[in-house]
């Protein structure tokens, strides 16, 4: 028997999951930084990092919910719910990298990359917490959606000769 943590994810499954959103949010962040870099040579920095943030937490997004959290929830809700995780990537990785130019006006790239996977790596362990929950509740709530239907479907199955799963019923159950 598994120990419940308190948002229905197993205790020792929490650690997968947790690897495997560094994993995925990692190749994420590692590519968006790169593109953030090149794009910082034809774009303001704050232009190009908000294009970097957004298209980047949208394919982190649906990483994670297919990959990391393997839910079966997506779309646009789910977004909408991480949308906060946006704004909050966006304040801390702008902040940074605007006070690193302000040190240093020509920062070397290696620099501006190591500043940005840092303060991202920051904002992904907040991400986690936040994309967990989102995921986490969709997954209690699908099974509760599932115990119901199925309760439906056996009081509905009532007057016939067996339940949804096969197990015979009485006549008129009711």
């Amino acid at each position: 028997m598994s120990v419940e943590s308190t948002s229905h994810w197993p205790a020792n499954r929490s650690w997968a999951v947790f690897v495997r959103f560094v994993v995925c949010g990692g190749a994420v962040g590692v590519a968006s930084s790169g593109a953030l870099v090149l794009l910082d040579r034809v774009l303001p920095l704050a232009v190009a990092n908000a294009l970097t943030t957004l298209v980047s937490t949208v394919i982190a997004t649906e990483v994670h919910q297919r990959v990391t959290f393997r839910s079966p929830r997506g779309g646009w809700g789910v977004h909408l719910q991480s949308s906060l995780t946006v704004a909050l990537s966006f304040a801390l990785t702008t902040g940074a990298l605007l006070i690193l130019h302000e040190a240093s006006p020509k920062p070397a790239a290696l620099l501006e990359y190591g500043v940005y996977l840092s303060v991202s790596a920051l904002a992904g362990v907040i991400r986690f917490i936040v994309l967990r929950a989102v995921f986490s509740h969709s997954r209690s709530s699908d099974r509760a959606n599932e115990r119901s239907g199925a309760q439906r479907r056996r009081v509905r199955g009532c007057n016939r000769d067996a339940d949804v799963d096969g197990r015979p019923t009485r006549a008129g159950c009711g």
